[in-house]
């Protein structure tokens, strides 16, 4: 049974893709190095996910972000 994610998280996990794409990134690079459609990307970026993206793809996502702003893993 997948993990679910909370609405909030949802929303918060929008608003960084979108403040990514503002200094620079796109949602198509963010996507490619997560591993996911552009499609869920641009949907959580615009705040109209369908459907509950699974806790690997948000961690991926956040992951592929913390890329983009050079944002050191954590281990």
């Amino acid at each position: 049974m997948p993990t679910l994610v909370s609405q909030s998280t949802l929303c918060e996990l929008g608003r960084l893709i979108a403040e990514a794409c503002v200094q620079g990134d796109n949602v198509s690079a963010i996507a490619e190095r997560a591993g996911v459609s552009r499609t869920l990307v641009s949907q959580l970026r615009n705040g109209s996910c369908v459907g509950s993206p699974t806790i690997d793809k948000v961690v991926a996502i956040l992951e592929a972000i913390g890329e983009s702003m050079q944002i050191p893993p954590h281990s």
